[in-house]
């Protein structure tokens, strides 16, 4: 997309990405948190029933849900192993089994040594206890999920059914506590990862529109200098050609030497003169839309024998011949602004001769499409390196070894070009290899 339209549509374009990422974003930050809380709920319950699955359903029908529990074996052996599970797995905090009798719900075993304050010994009533919890034993729901508050703090609880193996009676109800600030915890470091992502891409997207619309003030503001500047400089530049072109046709009494200093005068100025049109030229295009071309029909064989024209002398100076092939015949017409077109030909032309070997041959043709024209001028000059290639169509750029034929040229010719051919809803692209020579091809609209 251009920027160069307006800051309304500039703004529009931005709000649009914004918003869709923040969209993007918060449904990513959702999905995550939802799928997080699933797998840790998921692997609670799994770690559940393993534990149960290995239970001894003969040592808990032994169980009397008193003191005198604390002398059976089969309790011993269950208390040992409850109390090392949170030490293996350190998101576990309690372990216990439940058991159940008028109408209350009492501790078997729990994982806490006798000497910590948050033991319960067997019998105690679990005054806590949820609808959930009772109806464990009385409907014999299956494993399940609860977040509960309790006088030892908020858990996310894994309860599973123990039932005897022979009579698949329910005997105990086993629960597995994690802690309610870790499991938020989980959910919070990873559900934060989209959030922040989505942060860091609105500051880069925000920081884009802030540096993209100072580069357009930048650019506006340096058109509008290079514009005012080179027309100041253009009318006194013009009038010193003038006269230099006088003082040498009326040079009677001027020396040899006055000639040659005044010649060379003049020649400088042309080429400052030529260095100003670029600069102008490349400033009146940054400020021109579609509406404001001037466009007609353009016969473009004559426009091409017209360019070759201009270039006469310049052609039989370095011996250069320009070949206008057959494909374009008089009913190859386009569509567009003539001094503009005819200036951006100039352009190709002028640099197809400039960096060709004495005694070379322009070539320029032309392909017909079903709705373009593709014009190619071919040169057997000095190309133009790989690295190069996607540079020259920028302001102010010039080749290395185009720098070596001359040191004239501020680099604006085919920046010029391309600006123009895009506002004839055209394209310009160059094919070329390093010492064979270069084709830039113009596709432009029937």
């Amino acid at each position: 997309m251009k920027f160069d339209s307006s800051n309304k549509i500039f703004s529009w374009y931005y709000s649009i990405i914004i918003t869709t990422i923040l969209i993007v974003g918060a449904l990513a930050s959702v999905f995550t948190y939802i799928k997080i809380s699933e797998s840790t709920q998921n692997t609670l319950l799994k770690n559940a029933a393993s534990i149960a699955s290995v239970l001894e359903t003969d040592n808990i029908l032994s169980f009397r849900g008193n003191e005198n529990d604390l002398k059976n074996t089969g309790y011993v052996s269950l208390k040992d192993k409850f109390e090392k599970i949170p030490e293996i797995n350190s998101e576990i905090r309690f372990v216990y089994l439940w058991g159940y009798r008028d109408q209350n719900v009492y501790f078997f075993v729990d994982s806490e040594p006798a000497t910590s304050l948050d033991y319960s010994p067997p019998g105690q009533v679990y005054t806590e206890a949820t609808e959930i919890d009772r109806n464990m034993f009385l409907k014999n729901l299956p494993s399940t999920m609860e977040m509960n508050t309790d006088r030892w703090g908020t858990w996310l609880s894994a309860l599973t059914p123990i039932k005897d193996s022979s009579t698949g009676k329910l005997i105990a109800v086993m629960g597995v506590d994690m802690n309610a600030n870790t499991y938020f915890r989980t959910i919070y470091v990873y559900t934060a990862i989209p959030v922040l992502s989505t942060i860091f891409v609105l500051i880069l997207i925000v920081v884009g529109f802030i540096l993209r619309k100072r580069e357009q003030e930048f650019l506006a503001f340096k058109s509008e200098l290079v514009s005012i500047a080179s027309h100041e400089i253009r009318s006194p530049l013009t009038g010193i050609t003038w006269i230099m072109d006088a003082l040498l046709k009326e040079g009677e009494g001027l020396s040899e030497k006055q000639k040659y200093d005044i010649d060379l005068v003049k020649n400088k100025s042309e080429e400052l003169l030529l260095t100003v049109n670029d600069l102008l030229d490349g400033a009146v295009a940054e400020k021109l839309s579609k509406k404001k071309l001037s466009k007609q029909p353009i016969q473009v064989k004559t426009l091409f024998e017209e360019i070759m024209n201009d270039s006469f002398l310049v052609l039989a100076e370095k011996n250069i011949k320009l070949n206008i092939d057959s494909s374009i015949a008089p009913e190859v017409t386009i569509l567009g602004d003539f001094d503009r077109i005819k200036r951006m030909f100039n352009n190709l032309f002028s640099n197809a001769i400039k960096y060709s070997k004495n005694g070379g041959v322009v070539r320029v043709s032309a392909i017909n499409q079903k709705a373009n024209f593709v014009f190619a001028i071919k040169d057997e000059g000095i190309g133009i390196s790989p690295k190069d290639q996607n540079k020259i169509f920028r302001g102010f750029f010039r080749a290395e070894n185009a720098k070596k034929i001359t040191s004239n040229g501020t680099g604006l010719g085919l920046h010029y070009v391309k600006q123009i051919a895009e506002l004839h809803n055209g394209k310009v692209w160059c094919e070329s290899k390093e010492g064979l020579g270069s084709t830039f091809y113009v596709k432009l609209p029937k």
